[in-house]
């Protein structure tokens, strides 16, 4: 168990020693890394592939589940050398509210979105990078097929006894050719899911679900995260 201080009591616990793997981040792949498999955050417990709420500064409540983004974490990180950013991270793999996409893929007569549970899974190249301070608690993302329905497949799960705020996702949002679609989770595409660094400069970071969602070719607006403080976490 490593424990890491920043100016006062311990924020971040690294459970076990960090990883020799090979990971295939090109942003990290000329800095001092140390990646880890699971760490103890504040009042939160993170591992690999735990999906989690990211505080959004865009949004009105940020502080809220409405008012968070959703990942799933793919790799856990302390940057041994830092100067402009927090040094303990996560790349992530995102996921967007439906409204985030535009609305002319809803129109296809063999997809039926639930608005209130359902995400879609996020291949744009936004910024996978943030910091541990951005997550604000943990959820449930249930992943299905297209042929289920959003509510069947929340019926074959607890509900009742899951305290975490809870999503379904059948859906993924990927690139093809010079533009997006919307296509089946179940289908199986080669699709990139680290961004490349020059990708990222080029995008931005996640963008706000009240802008409609253009071709690829357009500009994104740049979405800021907040910094919270581990006292005001929820796991």
């Amino acid at each position: 168990l490593k424990e890491n201080k920043i100016n006062g009591p311990p924020v971040v616990k690294w459970i076990g020693s960090h990883t020799d793997t090979v990971v295939d981040v090109p942003r990290l792949v000329h800095k001092e890394v140390n990646f880890y498999q699971k760490c103890i955050f504040g009042d939160l417990t993170l591992s690999l592939g735990d999906f989690v709420l990211v505080s959004n500064a865009d949004a009105a409540e940020p502080d809220t589940v409405e008012g968070c983004d959703i990942g799933k974490i793919l790799h856990l990180y302390e940057l041994c050398v830092s100067v402009d950013r927090d040094p303990y991270r996560a790349i992530v793999q995102w996921y967007s509210r439906p409204e985030c996409v535009p609305h002319k893929e809803f129109d296809r007569d063999d997809i039926c979105i639930d608005f209130d549970t359902e995400l879609i899974e996020e291949y744009r190249p936004y910024d996978s990078d943030i910091s541990l301070e951005t997550i604000f608690r943990k959820c449930v993302v249930l992943l299905g097929r297209s042929d289920e329905s959003a509510s069947a497949i929340l019926h074959q799960y607890n509900v009742k006894r899951n305290t975490y705020p809870m999503f379904v996702c059948r859906y993924k949002f990927i690139k093809d050719k010079n533009s997006y679609k919307l296509v089946p989770l179940e289908w199986n595409t080669n699709i990139q899911t680290a961004p490349t660094e020059s990708a990222i400069k080029s995008r931005g970071k996640k963008k706000n679900c009240t802008e409609d969602s253009p071709s690829i070719s357009a500009k994104e607006k740049k979405t800021p995260r907040v910094s919270r403080s581990a006292s005001t976490r929820k796991d």
